[in-house]
């Protein structure tokens, strides 16, 4: 089982465990504090890929600073 504390995962687990850490990680996200933003943004832009790619990679962006 996995050790979650307030600092994230344990790092022996994101090492081992790279596709858990990563499904965790997307959850997180996704349940966190840009959920609305995100529902939002695909509600105006329902069906443009292009922009939802690119925004995906700001998301990215924005995330890997605040980790």
């Amino acid at each position: 089982m996995v050790k979650i504390c307030n600092d994230g995962f344990d790092e022996n687990f994101i090492e081992e465990h790279r596709n858990l850490y990563s499904i965790a990680y997307t959850q997180n996200v996704l349940s966190g504090r840009y959920k609305n933003l995100i529902i939002w943004y695909l509600k105006q832009r329902e069906n443009d890929l292009v922009k939802l790619r690119i925004f995906r990679k700001y998301i990215s962006r924005i995330t890997n600073k605040t980790a």
